[in-house]
């Protein structure tokens, strides 16, 4: 827990150290081809105009400073003095469910969504919690049996579907284990809100619908 809480608050103390000069980048002018991840350790480092870049654990500098070789061809110096002595480590893998992530902060959250986003993936869990980044784009929605037939919904990949689906499943649990459901949609202007809407409402009419034609069918 104290590792988690660490790595909440780095990103602030990172971007605190571009400001004040903390962490500084230096040309090395023409961009140095990167070095095997076997051989160095790699970490997201502050930058003032992408935010966040990828860079390469050169060597230590000092007690406290590490200098660090950015994807961009420059070098900065971060004082992890000023930074709970720990860096954000690179995750290994782009993961479908960020609870699956090795490391859980700003960077390796913003770094899995624009990965998953590029392969027309905007949808992302973060446990029982769905994250949908307006594609800007037509996306082909999944089939609707796919996820009323499957056994465990998180075998499938992340959609709205799969929401709308884990609510109605609660709705037919037994007397003393159901419980009323609801689902918020929430998000900036232009997110995609109204269209997350429409399709949990559009596989709710369709899921409804299926357990009424089973119902009659029965009696």
């Amino acid at each position: 827990e104290a590792g988690a809480s660490a790595r909440r608050q780095l990103p602030l103390n990172l971007l605190k150290d571009v400001r004040d000069g903390s962490a500084r980048r230096e040309s090395l002018g023409s961009p140095i081809s990167a070095p095997s991840p076997r051989q160095k350790m790699e970490v997201w480092v502050p930058d003032a105009n992408a935010l966040w870049v990828k860079g390469w654990v050169q060597k230590q500098i000092g007690r406290s400073q590490l200098l660090v070789q950015t994807e961009d061809g420059a070098a900065v110096k971060v004082d992890l003095a000023h930074n709970g002595g720990e860096m954000l480590t690179v995750n290994p893998s782009i993961e479908a469910d960020m609870t699956s992530l090795w490391y859980l902060h700003e960077p390796g959250i913003l770094a899995n969504l624009q990965e998953r986003f590029a392969a027309d993936l905007p949808y992302t869990y973060v446990a029982h919690l769905l994250i949908a980044v307006n594609p800007l784009k037509p996306i082909a929605d999944p089939l609707m049996d796919e996820y009323k037939a499957v056994k465990s919904l998180p075998s499938l990949p992340p959609h709205q579907y799969a929401v709308a689906e884990a609510a109605y499943r609660a709705l037919l649990l037994p007397d003393g284990a159901r419980m009323d459901q609801s689902i918020v949609v929430s998000g900036e202007s232009g997110a995609g809100k109204t269209e997350s809407a429409k399709m949990l409402m559009r596989y709710v009419t369709w899921r409804v619908g299926q357990g009424a034609r089973v119902a009659s069918r029965a009696g």
